[in-house]
């Protein structure tokens, strides 16, 4: 009993020292880094109050919850730290919710090194510093998936008070995570494929009444998203075009998966990915609760338009279950070695488990160091440079309307008085080369800030890096998030070929 008890003891401590350690990574620097696009535009929103967040939600792609819950951070102090808060402490949350899942699905040595993956995940942290919903999306998702296999566990006994007390948890994980990212959703239907395979193939049910209370306990969270249901719908139809085969984006979110998931470095990636299908191999039954977790994202992402510009943070909450089957993959490949070559002593087996995991954190240390050194996007400083050169009657050019509207967020808070009135015009909808001509024939100096590069007209950046003076380039984690300023001042008709 002592010794069982000792056991207790230590494995609450390391989960302790882990949960501490999480949240230093996630609370350390939260507000040094600019505000990027979407975190902008939340930020306004809350500070506007409850119902502008409603209305604003009712023709986003967020649901109204992550507004609502900025709006209370903002209320309780008006800072980037505060409005980034809620994503830290969600962050933080999930290393302990992600060991409670894998302990469930495997054992207590799986669930601690997947808290420890997680803990140290690039990704993860990343969107642990983001102001907006997918911190909180990755924590709900693996509430709701804990709660659903605790109470599928009891099943049998829908009176029974442990069943009824995991039952309504799940309802709560599950009704918050669709009021928080339509993108839930995904996760909702996966849990509905396997409540059909865990009746027949586990309980093997053939009474139609217990199949009939089973979907009606199910339902419930849906019925309650209904009110949003229209506005979902709404949405997706505009992003979903045909089933064909042709328009398959898989290749390309599986490259993203495989990078940004793990270490980002192409040894490291591989060994995951190794690790993350001999887990899908080796664990039997265990292994059909993520394959039904990923059907319905492996349908949408098979269904929508090459067009439609996809982000892997919207299907973050397959990241922790990503993890856990990378360490079961781990621990099953080091108990097949041991089997093999007939050696029987597990604390050899735990030793090598151990270094081999640690080994995997090492892998990451670079990827976070490199997270903590890079801006997201840094509109703030991109703000204080043209706010220190532009001139009074210049011409200002964001390449999109977002990025004038990032530009006058930051604005907004620096001190102009030094400056004088600076009275420069905007014109934020220049898609042609034409048009960029005749502002340079108006104006003594055209200033062009280009975000989101990769997706600009080709001939439009080609002129202006020919005929522009880069002035400054603002480096991002990612290329979409860099921002370089140029400008241009001189006579037009130097500029032959036009």
């Amino acid at each position: 009993m002592l010794s069982l008890a000792k056991k207790n003891i230590d494995y609450r401590i390391l989960l302790a020292l882990l949960f501490i350690f999480a949240m230093g990574l996630r609370f350390y620097g939260l507000s040094d880094k600019s505000l990027w696009a979407d975190e902008i535009t939340s930020y306004i929103i809350a500070r506007q109050g409850f119902l502008t967040g409603l209305q604003f939600s009712l023709q986003d792609v967020t649901p109204p919850l992550h507004y609502f819950l900025a709006t209370i951070s903002i209320c309780i102090h008006d800072s980037v730290f505060f409005f980034r808060l809620p994503s830290a402490i969600w962050g933080s949350l999930s290393c302990l919710l992600i060991f409670f899942l894998a302990n469930k699905l495997f054992s207590r040595r799986v669930a601690l090194a997947s808290a420890l993956l997680l803990t140290c995940s690039p990704f993860h942290l990343h969107y642990s510093q983001d102001g907006r919903m997918y911190s909180l999306m990755m924590f709900l998702a693996l509430g709701a998936c804990w709660t659903q296999l605790e109470y599928l566990e009891r099943t049998l006994s829908f009176k029974c008070k442990a069943f009824l007390g995991w039952y309504i948890g799940w309802v709560i994980f599950t009704i918050l995570g669709l009021y928080n990212s339509y993108f839930f959703l995904f996760l909702f239907c996966g849990q509905g494929f396997y409540l059909i395979f865990h009746l027949a193939v586990n309980l093997r049910c053939r009474k139609i009444s217990t199949w009939i209370e089973h979907f009606w306990f199910f339902l419930y969270p849906f019925l309650a998203f209904a009110p949003w249901l229209g506005i979902l719908i709404k949405l997706f139809s505009q992003q979903i075009t045909s089933a064909s085969c042709i328009k398959l984006n898989l290749v390309r979110i599986s490259l993203e998966f495989l990078h940004r998931f793990g270490p980002n470095q192409l040894v490291f990636n591989y060994i995951f990915l190794l690790c993350f299908f001999s887990g899908l191999l080796l664990t039997h039954r265990k292994v059909f609760y993520f394959l039904f977790i990923l059907l319905p994202t492996f349908c949408y992402l098979s269904m929508v338009s090459t067009k439609h510009n996809f982000a892997l943070r919207y299907i973050s909450h397959l990241l922790p279950l990503y993890l856990i089957y990378i360490v079961v993959g781990l621990d099953s490949m080091i108990d097949h070695i041991f089997v093999y070559f007939r050696i029987h002593k597990k604390i050899f087996s735990k030793l090598l488990f151990s270094l081999l995991t640690m080994a995997l954190f090492i892998s990451t240390l670079p990827q976070i160091q490199l997270y903590y050194k890079n801006e997201k996007q840094n509109w703030r400083d991109a703000a204080k440079f043209l706010q220190s050169r532009i001139k009074p009657h210049d011409v200002l050019v964001p390449d999109t309307i977002g990025a004038n509207f990032c530009l006058h967020h930051y604005w907004s808070k620096l001190d102009w008085s030094k400056f004088g009135t600076v009275k420069y015009n905007v014109s934020p909808r220049v898609r042609e080369v034409e048009q960029l001509l005749e502002l340079q024939k108006r104006y003594l100096r055209v200033w062009y800030v280009c975000s989101w590069k990769n997706h600009a007209l080709p001939d439009l950046i080609a002129h202006v890096e020919k005929y522009f003076l880069l002035e400054k380039h603002f480096p991002a984690l990612t290329n979409w998030g860099e921002i370089y300023i140029y400008s241009y001042e001189g006579k037009p008709t130097s500029i032959k070929g036009f």
